[in-house]
């Protein structure tokens, strides 16, 4: 079955998503892609096969204001500026009707998934942050993360510094952390083989 496209209407917010879902799939995981990103970018790393394969539906939203999503005055964000990231996280998981997913967010859709994780904890399954910007603000935090978390990043990742990449493993409780050596910022696009790897051994984890 190849990856579904469409618009879907969340709160009056017109959101283009890509999907996969297999009827004998239990599982659920939506991707939020990063500043300068949309959800056509996860293809490189094919990760809407590669997760469907372990048992997971596969969700991937153009965030409002990206891509081709309409902007929001809910859902709006800025650099730097992740205030309503998580209600709208929050809100397009209810849209498609998912109570639990483990969730995956790469730089600025990193700092979203960990916001995500603290503000609503119910429905997150696990955490997948790759090298998450923007999050400074909430270090603090991010000890009261409860879920299972795995942090990815890139040794040679010259945008989030790689030395936060083991600060914040040190204080998520229980997180993993994987360097992927060679690679920049997109782990995913630089290092496709890998992060599938890693992140897919992760998945089967829980």
């Amino acid at each position: 079955m190849e990856v579904e496209e469409g618009f879907i209407d969340i709160n009056g917010t017109k959101v283009f998503h890509r999907k996969k879902v297999l009827v004998g799939n239990k599982k659920n995981i939506a991707l939020f892609h990063g500043y300068s990103f949309t959800s056509m970018d996860w293809d490189r790393a094919d990760l809407f096969s590669n997760y469907s394969k372990v048992g997971y539906n596969v969700y991937a939203p153009d965030y409002p204001g990206f891509g081709r999503s309409s902007g929001s005055e809910r859902y709006g964000i800025a650099r730097g500026d992740l205030d309503h990231a998580a209600l709208f996280i929050h809100d397009y998981l209810k849209a498609n009707g998912i109570d639990r997913s483990v969730i995956l967010g790469a730089s600025m859709g990193g700092g979203m998934v960990l916001m995500t994780a603290l503000q609503y904890p119910e429905m997150i399954e696990g955490v997948i942050a790759v090298a998450p910007a923007w999050v400074e603000s909430m270090r603090d935090d991010l000890k009261r993360i409860t879920q299972k978390t795995l942090l990815v990043w890139g040794s040679k990742d010259h945008v989030v510094p790689i030395s936060l990449s083991r600060e914040y493993a040190s204080i998520i409780p229980g997180s993993r952390l994987e360097i992927v050596d060679g690679s920049g910022h997109p782990v995913y696009i630089e290092k496709p083989d890998e992060f599938v790897r890693i992140t897919v051994d992760f998945l089967k984890s829980l």
